[in-house]
């Protein structure tokens, strides 16, 4: 979820930017994208203090040198202002000592640094808009749901925020196993039949007997049991997001009795009841990559097989146009694409500022540099 973590205001009286822990969403990035103007995109890579590669200090040096030149051949107003309170922006980062990656977005009107989990190459980008480009596949992956640990003996329950892991308690309504499953939701087959005793039983009134082995009724077990879970999370947690783990089986069973939950399509295979926070975390960073890869893979073929090719475009100058006029719905940008090819990300930037959604492919999926969806 995005936070206001941009400091607004006019850029003489600037105030000092702090650590942000966050990653950019899809709700920043658009707010970046409205943003005209000169505007400088700095992204500063981690680093390890010590690091044979030199300080970050000397790289944002170098970086605003880079701004400096770019900047004195143009005629923005305030630029050597800008350039300054960028500088201050990045130095008060921490850019003497090691640290994680970061990116600080500067115009006259906006100023905000976002942490970037991914290790990033350094990029100086100036221009009369944000270069978004390259924070568009991290920015629309998930980052906020519930991941549901699946297990007979051991349910459990965390909430994923942009890249960490808490375990939360269970919920009451929800069964935390398969024995306990039993006092919320009772299959019927699993209450015992008796029959009558023979002479040779004496006292016995009936003989027990089951209806079905326990093999035979494991699966009518699950069903119950992960019905109960799913009406328990239902109620606690609405229709948040969820992010299963745990082995087929269990994942299949509870696919198929779910009403409430909208899943994450990347499942992960193999049991997470021993697993460490810090593991479903980073098993779940994975997970929200591939769901956002399935997700663009879809949105290519959707645009490949459009019946109304009119609604279909593939032409740079064609697209930014129909951005601009808040026309494009979706757009497929292939990977391959240098981030600072100032065409692309204007389509890019446009598209977002007009609230439609950009996907990022690999080259080996997407057989045209864009493609785009119109809304009519």
């Amino acid at each position: 979820m995005y936070r206001a973590h941009a400091l607004m205001g006019n850029t003489r009286s600037a105030p000092q930017s702090e650590i942000v822990e966050d990653v950019i969403d899809a709700r920043a990035l658009r707010a970046l994208a409205r943003q005209r103007g000169l505007c400088i995109t700095l992204v500063v890579p981690a680093r390890r203090p010590g690091a044979q590669e030199g300080s970050r200090r000397a790289l944002v040096h170098s970086l605003i040198r880079m701004a400096n030149e770019k900047l004195s051949g143009h005629q923005f107003e305030g630029a050597t202002q800008l350039v300054a309170e960028l500088e201050e922006i990045a130095r008060d980062a921490g850019t003497d000592g090691g640290g994680a990656g970061f990116v600080v977005f500067k115009s006259p009107k906006h100023t905000a640094r976002y942490y970037l989990p991914d290790q990033p190459s350094e990029r100086l980008v100036a221009s009369d808009c944000f270069c978004l480009l390259p924070f568009v596949a991290d920015g629309f992956a998930a980052h906020e749901f519930l991941v549901l640990a699946l297990g007979r003996k051991h349910l459990r329950l965390f909430r994923y925020s942009n890249g960490a892991c808490e375990e939360l308690s269970l919920p009451a309504a929800v069964p935390a196993n398969l024995d306990a499953a039993g006092g919320f939701d009772q299959p019927d087959h699993d209450l015992m039949n008796r029959s009558s005793a023979g002479p040779s039983i004496g006292a016995m009134s009936g003989v027990q007997f089951g209806t079905q082995s326990d093999r035979e009724a494991l699966p009518e077990h699950l069903h119950h049991f992960f019905r109960a879970v799913d009406r328990g999370l239902g109620e606690a947690f609405g229709d948040q997001p969820i992010l299963l783990m745990g082995v087929h089986e269990h994942l299949a069973s509870y696919r198929r009795v779910a009403k409430r939950a909208h899943f994450l399509e990347s499942d992960r295979l193999g049991s997470a009841e021993s697993l460490a926070a810090s593991d479903v975390a980073a098993c779940a960073r994975n997970a929200v990559r591939t769901h956002y890869a399935r997700q663009a893979e879809q949105a290519f073929a959707e645009y490949l097989e459009l019946r109304n090719r009119k609604r279909a475009l593939s032409e740079i100058s064609e697209i930014v146009r129909a951005a601009q006029q808040g026309r494009v719905h979706c757009l497929c940008v292939r990977s391959e694409i240098e981030p600072g090819d100032d065409p692309i990300n204007d389509a890019v930037v446009e598209t977002l500022s007009t609230g439609g959604d950009v996907f990022v492919l690999p080259p080996e999926k997407m057989t045209v540099a864009l493609g785009a969806i119109l809304r009519y």
